[in-house]
């Protein structure tokens, strides 16, 4: 069906979209649709398709929602929830918090990276974002930046009012991204200098003690052969 797809996900395939049709009532034509080409974008990604593979992003999506309705957003009145998924399926919320300092407003992705990594979790696979607004909500730059700081292959769930479903993959949403790799480079460079720089210094130094001992050294015969004469 999907190319590179194997029969049995095909099967998988299938049976979810049944599922989503029948079983969560949705009755549309195009719904259907959407859900095939989300399952196929999961087949692109290279995901392990099984009996669940597709609770996870809804799941996820739910989550999300929840934390949206508990948004603390009194001035812009724009509430958005993220849900972040761990690599052993645990799954962690945030919500855009908004200051009186308005540059102090945090954003939601970032609210739950930082609960999920002071929680000791260190490897993530997804992240899924709604806004009250209704329209796909994808993360701001600062928020690409940190995720993919600690996430640099997470999967990015977006959805809107009418259900549809967005997904991408973190570094096309920040290509060319900079990163800690940049820093270790640069790190590694001012290192080198720094130990070259210390060595040279510690040469002079050397040859300096040198040179002092050997005038000492000339002033003591000098002043020796003086006494003589």
């Amino acid at each position: 069906m999907f190319g590179s797809v194997s029969f049995s996900d095909e099967f998988h395939l299938l049976r979810h979209c049944v599922y989503f049709v029948t079983v969560r009532k949705k009755k549309y034509a195009n719904f259907f649709i959407q859900r095939l080409h989300l399952l196929k974008n999961f087949a692109q990604f290279g995901t392990n398709l099984c009996h669940d593979c597709m609770r996870e992003p809804h799941a996820l999506l739910d989550a999300a929602t929840q934390a949206m309705m508990r948004a603390i957003a009194p001035y812009s009145g724009f509430k958005v929830g993220a849900a972040l998924q761990t690599k052993d399926g645990k799954i962690i919320t945030g919500h855009n918090i908004e200051t009186s300092s308005y540059s102090l407003t945090i954003c939601a992705e970032r609210v739950a990276l930082f609960k999920a990594l002071s929680e000791g979790e260190r490897e993530f696979e997804a992240i899924a974002i709604v806004a009250s607004s209704g329209d796909f909500c994808p993360p701001c730059g600062a928020c690409r930046q940190t995720l993919i700081d600690f996430a640099p292959h997470l999967v990015v769930y977006l959805s809107n009012r009418r259900g549809q479903v967005k997904m991408f993959k973190l570094s096309d949403l920040l290509p060319e991204s900079f990163s800690s790799a940049n820093l270790s480079s640069s790190i590694s460079k001012r290192s080198d200098k720094s130990e070259a720089k210390h060595a040279s210094t510690n040469s002079n130094i050397n040859a300096d003690a040198t040179n002092t001992s050997q005038a000492k050294s000339k002033a003591r015969s000098s002043k020796g052969t003086h006494r003589k004469n």
